[in-house]
């Protein structure tokens, strides 16, 4: 019930152009093409590159800080 009752709020602030901006379905980026972060990001995006193993490493870190 809240979650329409928000839903609603938000419609009516958008006006007339609720129903484009939130029915938007047509993604200019395919999700294949989108490299989600995770615990193996490095490994999927970054492993084969040429980068040095010191660099992988350090970004790993960078990543798994969780900041």
């Amino acid at each position: 019930m809240a979650t329409t009752t928000i839903q609603g709020k938000i419609e009516t602030y958008l006006g007339a152009k609720a129903e484009s901006l939130l029915g938007f379905k047509s993604p200019k980026i395919a999700k294949e093409h989108l490299h989600l972060p995770g615990p193996d990001f490095v490994d999927r995006v970054y492993a084969a590159t040429d980068r040095n193993v010191r660099v992988l490493t350090n970004l790993q870190r960078l990543f798994s800080h969780g900041a």
